[in-house]
């Protein structure tokens, strides 16, 4: 005969999966809910009275939503101040994040092979996170620096660029930052400067509209702009 778990049985097994991710215990306590149910509809008064504690005392909770405006994208004049603190193949790699939007792991991926030189000027071509083939303009500057380099160009983890991009943005602008952000900083630019999803799309090798439009920031002062 199954053993109904006590309140105690099922605090201890809540705790032993604090770290699995919300989801996870989301499900786990989907399948205890169903058979504490199970048996409550068949009579089990001890039964019902735990699921009743589940239900008041275990919950998964979601991930908060962070603030409208909490993660803007840097200003040009935020970027140039923070780009300061980088120098050399760090200060490269930055510049690469923020003006043409690549995945950091694209990025730290890129060497010479990449480089492609045409009449309309410098491209960077690689394979995207789905295997597709994609060039994307390169400013003639960032395109010249590049090709002087010796390769490897970028030797470090992703883990590792991103520590220093934390840290660097905590101590001097107060505020969170990751290397993904600058990605999401560049979608929010071109579709501001184009109002062209699909332009916007094609650059940051998304293969639908629908990825795009995640990456869009809401700005506080075009918000405000709308309403007055």
């Amino acid at each position: 005969m199954s053993v109904v778990p006590t309140q105690q049985g099922l605090t201890k097994w809540w705790n032993s999966i604090s770290n699995l991710s919300e989801i996870s215990k989301s499900n786990y306590l989907t399948i205890v809910r169903s058979y504490l149910g199970y048996r409550a509809d068949s009579g089990d008064e001890s039964a019902a009275k735990t699921l009743r504690w589940v239900r008041n005392s275990l919950k998964a909770r979601p991930k908060p939503k962070p603030a409208i405006g909490r993660r803007q994208p840097l200003s040009a004049t935020e970027f140039e101040q923070y780009l300061g603190y980088f120098s050399g193949r760090q200060r490269l790699a930055l510049e690469i994040l923020y003006r043409l939007g690549l995945r950091p792991s694209t990025v730290l991926s890129l060497g010479k092979a990449n480089l492609v030189q045409d009449e309309d000027g410098g491209w960077l071509k690689f394979l995207t996170k789905g295997g597709r083939e994609l060039a994307v303009p390169c400013p003639q500057d960032l395109y010249d620096r590049l090709g002087t380099l010796e390769e490897p160009w970028f030797e470090w983890t992703r883990q590792v660029l991103d520590r220093r991009i934390r840290g660097l943005a905590k101590r001097h602008f107060g505020r969170p930052l990751s290397a993904r952000d600058f990605r999401r900083g560049f979608v929010t630019r071109t579709y501001a400067k184009s109002n062209d999803l699909f332009l916007a799309a094609k650059l940051a090798g998304h293969a639908s509209t629908r990825t795009t439009e995640i990456y869009l920031t809401l700005d506080r002062k075009r918000m405000r702009e709308a309403v007055e």
